[in-house]
């Protein structure tokens, strides 16, 4: 799965680290996250599943963000509550 909501970045007011902003942003200053929905969350209709995942952007500093490389999330499988059979 790929997702790649438009984050604005501003400086804040701590200089030392980035505050993010956007329709997608969530939080307060210094805790911002992005949820990424799936299942019913995202407006899947014919699923019994109904998930959210919450991606910390606390952890990106300037430098990462002027390397100008593209930054990804790993994500582990399927939640501890999905049933054993399901889990990969």
């Amino acid at each position: 799965m790929e997702n790649e909501p438009t984050v604005t970045v501003k400086t804040g007011r701590n200089d030392d680290l980035p505050n993010f902003a956007g329709p997608f942003v969530q939080g307060p200053a210094g805790e911002r996250f992005v949820y990424i929905d799936i299942g019913t969350y995202a407006g899947q209709t014919n699923t019994p599943w109904s998930r959210r995942l919450k991606i910390p952007l606390s952890g990106i500093t300037w430098d990462m963000l002027r390397s100008g490389k593209v930054l990804v999330a790993r994500i582990p499988g399927p939640g501890k509550d999905w049933p054993a059979k399901l889990r990969l």
